[in-house]
């Protein structure tokens, strides 16, 4: 073989060898994200056992590039559909026993931290602001949403736990929203130990007969009925509320 052609082959192969790599980072870095990280880890084999034997040296220099490029593509892309393959095959997780009391949750828990954010948003110069003088101020309303979460829960719990006065208790930014939490953390209870085979059980709330998940789906829609007002009361003092500021980032 002649020097000039071992140069050439040398250099093929350097070129063939960084191609490859390179091509396996891209390659993986953009498939990696779809799959959990035991598929991950099957990827990552399954493209590191891949080698540049499928790029002969005997190709001509000037179509190395292109050929070699199909055919790593190619052959990355079938390693990625077969570990996407395997993962899809698995054993699919099993279906959630109480589809009822978990939605029910779930949306308690969006009810809760969009309360929760609003209340640490506004400073507490604002705790006092009202609208008009017909309506409750900020801080009221922080108080009001507290109280009511042992409304709503107590008759879940079934603990005869009473409001403890919050709203008309409590001034300070602080106060208002250490009630809050406490609040929250005496109506989590409910929902967390909440199931649909308990959901349609009826029980006494405000002198009337209600299945549980009613009382706190009422409850929810309670919280989120304030926290429309809270949404008011921070866009006239010129702030963002914690749903649109979510949105914003999305």
């Amino acid at each position: 073989m002649s020097r000039t052609t071992a140069s050439r082959n040398s250099g093929s192969n350097e070129l063939i060898t960084y191609l490859h790599n390179d091509v396996k980072r891209v390659v993986f870095e953009a498939l990696a994200p779809l799959f959990t990280p035991s598929a991950q880890f099957r990827l990552d084999n399954a493209v590191q056992s891949l080698d540049t034997s499928m790029c002969s040296l005997a190709i001509p220099l000037t179509r190395t590039r292109e050929l070699c490029m199909k055919k790593l593509l190619f052959a990355f892309g079938l390693a990625g559909v077969q570990v996407f393959a395997q993962s899809s095959s698995s054993t699919p997780a099993a279906p959630n026993p109480n589809p009822l009391s978990a939605a029910t949750k779930y949306m308690y828990g969006m009810s809760k931290g969009d309360v929760l954010k609003s209340a640490e948003e506004m400073p507490e110069e604002n705790y006092s602001f009202k609208p008009v003088s017909t309506v409750r101020s900020f801080g009221q309303l922080v108080g009001h949403v507290a109280d009511a979460q042992y409304e709503f829960c107590s008759a879940v719990v079934g603990d005869g736990k009473q409001p403890p006065g919050i709203e008309k208790s409590k001034t300070s930014k602080a106060d208002l929203i250490q009630g809050l939490k406490d609040a929250f953390a005496y109506c989590d209870q409910a929902y967390s130990s909440m199931t649909d085979a308990q959901a349609p059980v009826v029980v006494k709330f405000f002198n009337h007969d209600a299945p549980k998940l009613s009382i706190l789906n009422f409850n929810v829609v309670h919280n989120m009925e304030h926290y429309g007002n809270m949404v008011t009361y921070l866009r006239i003092k010129g702030l963002v509320p914690p749903s649109s500021q979510q949105q914003s980032m999305q």
